[in-house]
């Protein structure tokens, strides 16, 4: 193994804990805080929204999640938002659903 090999496998190594996702222990309730992090809201059916706003409740849990979806706002319940991979939340609502939420 060459040096840079090693110094390659060494830095990948040191940054693996940092690439880790920052999602709630499961059963942990989905922040407001953790929440805002999220660019995009997956619904159930596969398919995303843009996230616009994150609202939150008094007690720090998220109220309702504001989407831009097919170029309108929907605001979707805090309810049915749980985290998701990656930089996304998820919705137990599908996309059907959603459009009956129009804002």
């Amino acid at each position: 193994m060459t040096i840079k090999s090693a110094l390659l496998v060494a830095a990948l190594l040191a940054a693996a804990p940092a690439m880790a996702e920052d999602a709630p222990a499961s059963g942990a309730p989905l922040t407001a805080a953790a929440a805002q992090k999220a660019s995009f809201l997956m619904t159930s059916n596969g398919q995303s929204a843009t996230v616009n706003n994150v609202v939150a409740a008094p007690d720090g849990s998220v109220a309702g999640v504001s989407v831009i979806y097919n170029d309108t706002i929907y605001m979707i319940p805090g309810a049915t938002v749980s985290a998701g991979d990656k930089n996304r939340l998820k919705t137990s609502l599908s996309s059907k659903e959603v459009r009956a939420l129009k804002h």
